[in-house]
């Protein structure tokens, strides 16, 4: 009993931590088949911006700490694909949690005890591979060109956003 006790609360608070992350990651696809990567920042009525992977930082001079955000217009873009950020890890957590209270329950039933200990190990990888495969799911926001299109995606991309992108972006 106290097993299964400290199984539900650590799935519990990894299913807390991970509900607590807000920020996504993008991916852009141009139209000249170019591929843009990076935490999605911002999006407006101008194009998306992003915050790209390659970003150094460099500690000693304060004034090249300031984030380099890369502006994409509208017009260049054919795809846009939105992922959480640490949505595997997430999906790993849970799914570990979940095959860890399935393989057990099953193990409990199990008259012999080595039985039980071998179901429980065929059980146990299963839920992380789920999770895993599960939570590297992406969005994809198919771009066409004219206006109503574009304010319509504008929309949907703006619960993307990164939460301090509500600053001004120029």
């Amino acid at each position: 009993m106290k097993t299964s006790l400290s199984t539900i609360l650590i799935f519990l608070s990894c299913l807390s931590f991970g509900l607590a992350q807000k920020q996504y990651k993008a991916k852009v696809v141009m139209l000249d088949k170019k591929v843009i990567k990076g935490l999605f920042y911002h999006v407006d009525e101008k194009g998306i911006y992003i915050l790209p992977n390659n970003v150094r930082w460099d500690l000693k001079n304060e004034e090249n700490n300031k984030p380099q955000i890369k502006f994409i217009d509208y017009r260049s873009i054919k795809r846009v694909y939105i992922k959480r950020r640490g949505g595997v890890g997430v999906g790993i957590m849970l799914g570990l949690g979940a095959s860890i209270l399935v393989g057990k329950a099953v193990s409990d039933k199990q008259k012999n005890s080595l039985t039980g200990l071998g179901m429980f190990f065929v059980i146990l990888p299963i839920g992380p591979l789920t999770g895993g495969v599960i939570g590297s799911h992406s969005k994809e926001f198919e771009l066409k060109k004219d206006s109503t299109a574009i304010q319509s995606l504008e929309i949907k991309l703006k619960k993307y956003e990164w939460y301090q992108a509500k600053e001004s972006t120029e």
